[in-house]
C-alpha cells in the first residue's frame, strides 16, 4: 500500500483552513493518508478529517512559530514521504500521487515557478524561482528528514523553503508549478511571504489567470476580495 505524510503547519486561519481539507478529501490517491496538523493558534483550528492534530503554544513571532511548528510535527512522521500542505494554498486533485511518484527516486522534489494569487488584491504574480521550490509545494523522503531538523532548529528568517533546497541531496525540481497556487490575502493570521502585501504582482480584473489556473475552484475564493486592509 502507498503511504505517505503531510505536514499543515497553521495559526488561527480557520476559513483557509477549512479549504485545504476540501483540496485534500478529493486527493486521488490511493493510499494511507497520516495528516499531522501543527496548530500553534491562540484558537484550536477544527480537524475534520482524522488528522493528527498537536496543539503547540502560541507565539507573536511568525517566523519562531513556523519552525517550532514543523518541528513539532516532524516527530510524529510515519511514513518514507513527507509532504508540506499549507492551509491557505490550492492543491490539484492529483497533487499527491504526483509528489509521492516524483520522490521514487529523489529525496527532494518540488515545482519552480511558484504561481502566487492575492484574492484579496485581485493580483496574480508567477515568481521567478528556478532553483529552489516553495515550501507548499515541496516533497521530502524521510532521509532529508534528520538535516531538516538541523536547519529549523538554526533558522531565525522562516523561509525553510531555500535552505532545503541548497542542500546537496539528490533532488529534482519540475519545470513550472501546475499542481498547487500559493494563495494569498485570505481572512486570518497574516503569512510572512511577499505575497501577502498589498503591492504584491499584477491585477486580474476578470479573475481571467485564476481561473485558468485553477478552474472551477475560483469561485470558492472570489468572495475574499477586499476582506482586509
Amino acid at each position: 500500500m502507498k503511504r505517505i505524510t503531510l505536514i499543515t503547519p497553521t495559526v488561527d486561519r480557520p476559513e483557509a483552513f477549512a479549504l485545504c481539507e476540501e483540496w485534500i478529501l478529493r486527493q486521488t490517491f490511493e493510499g494511507h493518508i497520516q495528516w499531522i496538523v501543527a496548530d500553534g493558534g491562540k484558537d484550536a483550528i477544527e480537524c475534520t478529517l482524522n488528522q493528527d492534530h498537536i496543539r503547540i503554544p502560541y507565539t507573536k513571532d511568525k517566523n519562531s512559530s513556523l519552525c517550532l511548528n514543523l518541528l513539532t510535527a516532524l516527530e510524529y512522521v510515519e511514513h518514507d514521504k513527507v509532504l508540506f500542505i499549507e492551509d491557505d494554498d490550492w492543491y490539484h486533485e492529483d497533487y499527491l500521487n504526483f509528489q509521492y511518484e516524483n520522490l521514487k527516486d529523489v529525496i527532494l522534489f518540488g515545482e519552480q515557478h511558484a504561481k502566487y494569487y492575492n484574492v484579496n488584491t485581485q493580483k496574480q504574480h508567477v515568481v521567478g524561482n528556478s532553483t529552489h521550490a516553495s515550501l507548499c509545494q515541496t516533497g521530502i523522503t524521510d532521509k532529508m528528514l534528520p538535516l531538516l531538523k538541523k536547519i529549523l532548529k538554526a533558522s531565525v528568517t522562516g523561509f525553510i523553503d531555500i535552505k532545503m533546497w541548497s542542500a546537496q541531496v539528490k533532488k529534482r525540481l519540475a519545470p513550472d508549478s501546475n499542481y498547487c497556487v500559493g494563495m494569498k490575502g485570505l481572512p486570518g493570521t497574516k503569512g510572512i511571504g511577499i505575497g501577502h502585501r498589498n503591492t504584491f504582482g499584477v491585477d486580474d480584473p476578470n479573475w481571467e489567470t485564476l481561473e485558468k489556473w485553477i478552474g472551477k475552484d475560483a469561485e470558492k475564493y472570489k468572495k475574499y476580495l477586499g476582506n482586509r486592509s
